[in-house]
């Protein structure tokens, strides 16, 4: 091995043993600045000597070709889905029907993240196939996209070969920061994180889902557990984190259903404060022996169960309809609010989308409604309370000109959306500024920029 070589080595375990204390243990080594220069360092020795590329160089997470469609691709062994819990009630009988056959059990209680089911291959430790859930049989070949995911190892610590299973999400600040670029770029927001990931790593530009920041949770393995003389599904993940796998460290053994409940509980309560979304608990016979004695039904196993966090909503009253104007010109509505709380955060503004939507929901001003968050994020005004409408109500119209330079409003065929198409608008020009000197575009510090919002 040649110096070139030798430095080539050394990088990719650096890089890799830091990347995994970032973005698995979330215990950072060294700074940014340290990782980047050498991150830089190994590119251009890679660049120069490409023969010297391993498959699981940090370099190849940045995402390669545009793809020209995803290839089907049929699962070893089938991905469930599990049976929900909607309550307390519903918990104690799955209980039961548990120790009726089984006697003695232990579960697993896990946090339900909420976002894309994925399988990813290992053959002899290196990561060779990643695809989505699907139907739960076939899945889309998304290999390349989820290599983009640094908490995902491209080779484990041990040459196994072994099928894992786990949930891709996106961050929260993952989430903001995505929506953020995307209404300055007046594109339509994702409504939660799940959608966002889900349509994340459907792109097929991999360089787009390298950019969106998603992170993983590896939860089980696929096919036969026996090979590897693990007994249980608590002594699995403990053996799946050795392989240096990303898995959630909330999970807790409970011998009673009792404890279960008690850990739903605890994470109702917190789970405001975690940085990534989850809509439930996932409760498990954790011996797999007790597993397969339970057995499955034709859509799910019988020895899990999720339990599924009831939706989030309050009612507040409808104060006033704002409205902005873009740099394309779309007219954008947005609900002026009494301030409610909401999934910990106090609400004051709410999307309204478009013209339809308040025209499909009957949207007044005044009205007593009902906002949720979704993905527990962005508030939305989901009903209206008729039997609360005030008796002096009147439908709300979208004004005919734009509310900043007066010109007519136009709605282009094919669109929802209402425009002003005056180039001179003020709203327009000062939007244009604001997204010209923005990060996504020219990236020029120290320029302030505000929204131009009407009032």
């Amino acid at each position: 091995m040649n110096d070139i070589e030798a430095r080539i080595v050394q990088l990719n375990q650096r890089l890799k043993e830091y990347g995994h204390a970032y973005y698995v243990l979330d215990q950072p080594l060294v700074a940014d600045g340290v990782y980047d220069q050498l991150m830089q360092e190994l590119i251009a020795l890679e660049t120069a000597n490409p023969s010297l590329i391993f498959p699981d160089s940090p370099t190849q997470r940045v995402g390669g070709q545009v793809l020209p469609g995803f290839t089907k691709v049929t699962h070893d062994t089938r991905m469930l889905s599990l049976g929900n819990a909607f309550n307390e009630q519903d918990l104690r009988e799955f209980d039961r029907k548990i120790r009726e056959q089984l006697g003695t059990v232990n579960y697993v209680c896990e946090l339900k993240i909420d976002g894309l089911a994925i399988s990813l291959k290992y053959v002899d430790g290196l990561l060779v196939q990643g695809a989505t859930r699907g139907d739960g049989t076939t899945g889309e070949l998304i290999t390349e996209n989820l290599k983009t995911i640094y908490a995902i190892p491209l080779r484990l610590k041990e040459p196994i070969t072994i099928e894992v299973r786990g949930e891709a999400y996106m961050p929260k600040s993952s989430f903001l920061r995505l929506n953020e670029q995307r209404l300055a770029n007046e594109e339509e927001p994702f409504a939660n994180p799940r959608n966002a990931a889900a349509g994340s790593l459907r792109q097929l530009d991999p360089k787009v889902a390298a950019k969106r920041h998603l992170s993983t949770f590896i939860y089980g393995v696929g096919g036969d557990t026996e090979s590897y003389g693990i007994a249980s599904h608590s002594e699995m993940l403990a053996y799946l984190a050795e392989q240096g796998l990303p898995i959630n460290d909330t999970s807790r053994r409970c011998a009673h259903i009792e404890d279960v409940l008690a850990f739903i509980t605890e994470w109702t309560e917190k789970r405001d404060d975690l940085a990534y979304e989850i809509d439930g608990i996932v409760i498990k016979v954790d011996r797999y022996d007790q597993q397969e004695e339970l057995g499955y039904t034709a859509k799910s196993p019988r020895f899990a169960i999720a339990y599924k966090f009831p939706a989030q909503e309050v009612a507040t009253t409808l104060l006033a309809i704002d409205l902005t104007v873009g740099r394309t010109g779309v007219v954008t509505p947005t609900a002026i609010l009494a301030p409610v709380q909401v999934a910990g955060t106090t609400v004051q503004r709410a999307s309204l989308h478009n013209e339809d939507l308040i025209k499909e929901k009957d949207i007044r001003i005044g009205d007593r409604v009902i906002i949720r968050k979704a993905g527990d994020i962005i508030p939305q005004v989901v009903d209206v309370i008729l039997a609360e409408r005030p008796a002096d109500s009147v439908p709300y119209e979208m004004p005919a000109c734009c509310p900043v330079c007066a010109s007519e409003l136009v709605r282009i065929e094919g669109e929802v959306a209402l425009r002003c198409v005056n180039p001179k608008c003020f709203a327009q020009i000062a939007e244009s500024i604001k997204h010209y000197v923005s990060r996504n575009a020219m990236n020029i510090d120290g320029c302030a920029t505000r929204s131009c919002v009407s009032k």
